[in-house]
Order: structure tokens, then C-alpha cells, then sequence
């Protein structure tokens, strides 16, 4: 370890990571500007060099740079700025409000993630407020739309960040190195019919009893893949299904929303070219069968090798700032990182404050100490980072 890190100011992160909450950023709609401003003022403010991007209304990014005192490349830390949406009245706490009682602050986003955005933003203020100078600079991206689309990070991609060493995402991992994390390819399969009056079925093909069949297919599909020492096998879950449009008229279309987890080396326009083949297996047994496959999201996953020097700095930080010894583990979920970490091409860490089974639950929570912690940790992985570039004289 180099010198000891700044200390981050807990009754500011806290007050950070309360205005956050009360910061109103559901998405749909988004309506991440607001958090984006609130970001960049504290930034701004510590010294960092802010830039508000605004790409659509209501919709932003922010990027805050501290910059280095050498040439090796930067440092990215990213955070996104918005949630998933909230039916207060099945909440115990109003969910934008920010109650905190003892250790625990109630939410919506706490988890998932603005307890990691708050961290990784006030690591990044104590670094500058103290004035440490790395061999490279530390960036703060802070981006909008992951819960939907992931435009914000598509959109992070078009600014000219310069070379880029590393990515660190804060999204909830209880305080553990997570290396890599699964895909996911989510489709939309539709079959057609021919609606007749239902009392004469016969005049008609019903699109629903031949979703029926494609879904045996589908659930007797096996995938094929190399298995992976931190994820386990992919998956596939079927998410929703519609079809019809009266009780007593045959179905004439069918939809089905289907959600597959993927590891590493799997191909997903293979595995869609898969189902496709499924589909074509059913028209050969019925020629009335007619079906769609409309691809609704595609994320590759994601997979940085643990003996890489970025894993194996945050384990070396981890055992110091922590206190225990941390372990690679594999996330199931997928992130801003499955974006970002193929288009900029660098050795991707994920690693956050908060219980990730609480994202997106009725009253969220999380530990104020362990957001302390990841702040914490976050500050003395730069330092750690950029010294073990500068011993190991590595340029990438």
C-alpha cells in the first residue's frame, strides 16, 4: 500500500448520499438532470473540472476530472444516476425522503445505486481537497438510463475521455470484488393466428395454444457455453406473456418476453439464430405456425481476469481498508459495464456499498458505514493503482 489515504468526511457522504435520495430520478422517465447538477456542484466545488452533458430533456451525464500529475492513462469511476421506479404506498418510509435511523438510510436507489455514486464522488472530492496528485487522472462518470436502455453510457462513449487504464463501477457487491458479472439477451417472440368466433376454434389457428408449444421448445433448449469458475451456467426465464383480445375469440397473436443470462464466450447473435432455429423446428411440424423474434435488449457480459493488476489491486485494498480477506465472485445482474467496459477496452472492476438483494425492493436500504467503507476503499484503490502503474512502469 502507498501512503495512507484521505479520510472521506462520513457526515458529508451522508448528507451527499440523502440529497441524492431525495433527488426524484425514477426512470421511466429518467429525469436525471437534477441529480447530474447536484453531483457537479460538489465536484465543482472541491476542485475537479465538471462538465454537465446534456443529451436530451431531463436526461444527463456528468463527468468530474481530477487530474494527475504524470501521463499514465486515467482512472474511471462510474455510477448511475438513475432508479427504478416506486409504489409509495407499499412503502414504510416515503422512498424519496431519506430517513435515516442509527447505521441505516431508507430509499429509493440507496442500493441500487446512489449509495456507490455518493462514494465514489466523495473519494474523489477527498483526493482533491487534499491535493494528491496521481500518476494519471481520476474521472468520476456519472451516467443516466441504465435501469432502461443504458443511453447514458452509450452516450460516454461519444466524449473523448483521452487513454483510459481502467473502470471501476460502483454498483451494490456487499463490499466485495466482482470481476465479472453475466450478459443479458432479452427477446420478444410473437406468434400469429387467424381469429374466428370461439365457438367455431376450428376457423381459426390460435395463437396462443401455439405459444404453448413453442415455449416446450424453448424450455428444452440447452445452451451451450463455456462454464465459468465465477458465474455458473446462463439461464433463461420467461418474463411476461400476452395474448388475445376476448374470451371468446381465438387468439390471433401471441407475445412472450423471454430473459437469457449469459457468460463469457457465449455469442448472442448465435443464441438468437438458436431460437430462430427453434422456431423453423416448429414450422416443419406445423406449416400453419407463423413466429417473430424481436431482440428488446443486448448486453454482453462482462469478465476481467483475476490476475490482472486491477483485480488484484482492489484485493489488496480491500484486506487493508476492509479488513478482511475479499474473494472474486461473479454478479448475476448486469451493469453500465457491459457498455462501457467492451467500448473503451480496459480491465473492468465492479465493487459497491449495499446488499444487492435490496435493489429494487419495497423500502430500500442501506448501511451508512459500509458506504463509508467503499468511499474509503475507492480513494485507496487510486492511490494503489496508480503506484503499482508507476512500479510497473506498465502504458496502456
Amino acid at each position: 500500500m502507498n501512503a495512507a489515504p484521505p479520510i472521506v468526511p462520513s457526515s458529508e457522504l451522508t448528507s451527499l448520499l440523502q440529497r441524492l435520495v431525495q433527488v426524484d430520478s425514477c426512470n421511466p422517465p429518467g429525469r436525471e438532470d437534477s441529480a447530474a447538477e447536484l453531483l457537479a456542484g460538489v465536484m465543482e466545488q472541491a476542485g475537479l473540472d465538471v462538465t454537465l452533458i446534456r443529451f436530451a430533456p431531463g436526461r444527463a451525464n456528468v463527468v468530474g476530472r481530477w487530474q494527475g500529475e504524470g501521463n499514465a492513462p486515467a482512472l474511471v469511476f462510474n455510477g448511475h444516476l438513475d432508479t427504478v421506479p416506486v409504489n409509495k404506498d407499499q412503502w414504510q418510509h416515503d422512498p424519496h425522503a431519506g430517513t435515516i435511523e442509527g447505521d441505516i438510510l431508507y430509499g429509493r436507489g440507496t442500493v441500487d445505486m446512489k449509495g456507490g455514486v455518493a462514494a465514489l464522488v466523495m473519494a474523489c472530492v477527498a483526493l482533491a481537497r487534499t491535493n494528491v496528485r496521481l500518476a494519471g487522472d481520476v474521472i468520476f462518470a456519472g451516467t443516466a438510463g441504465e435501469e432502461v436502455d443504458c443511453i447514458g453510457a452509450q452516450q460516454l462513449l461519444t466524449q473523448d475521455l483521452g487513454p483510459i487504464a481502467g473502470l471501476v463501477v460502483g454498483e451494490p457487491t456487499s463490499l466485495e470484488v466482482v470481476p465479472a458479472h453475466k450478459g443479458a439477451l432479452w427477446l420478444e417472440i410473437t406468434t400469429h393466428g387467424k381469429a374466428a368466433h370461439g365457438s367455431m376454434p376450428e376457423q381459426g389457428y390460435n395463437a396462443i395454444l401455439a405459444m404453448h408449444r413453442l415455449l416446450g421448445r424453448l424450455l428444452a433448449y440447452r445452451h451451450t457455453y463455456r462454464a465459468h469458475p465465477l458465474l455458473g451456467p446462463p439461464t433463461l426465464s420467461v418474463g411476461t406473456i400476452q395474448g388475445g383480445v376476448k374470451t371468446n375469440v381465438v387468439a390471433d397473436r401471441c407475445m412472450l418476453q423471454v430473459d437469457m443470462r449469459t457468460v463469457p464466450g457465449q455469442d448472442h447473435e448465435v443464441l438468437v439464430r438458436d431460437v430462430e432455429a427453434v422456431i423453423e423446428a416448429e414450422q416443419r411440424e406445423d406449416t400453419g405456425f407463423q413466429a417473430t423474434v424481436r431482440v428488446e435488449a443486448d448486453r454482453p457480459p462482462v469478465e476481467t481476469s483475476t490476475d490482472d493488476f486491477l483485480i488484484q489491486s482492489a484485493l489488496q485494498v480491500g484486506q487493508a481498508v476492509i479488513g478482511r480477506s475479499l474473494t472474486p465472485r461473479g454478479m448475476n445482474y448486469f451493469s453500465d459495464a457491459s457498455v462501457l467496459a467492451p467500448g473503451l477496452g480496459v480491465p473492468t472492476l465492479i465493487f459497491g456499498p449495499g446488499d444487492e438483494r435490496l435493489c429494487h425492493q419495497v423500502d430500500e436500504r442501506t448501511e451508512l458505514s459500509s458506504v463509508q467503507l467503499a468511499a474509503q476503499f475507492y480513494v485507496a484503490l487510486a492511490q494503489e493503482f496508480f503506484g503499482r502503474e508507476k512500479r510497473t512502469d506498465r502504458n496502456r
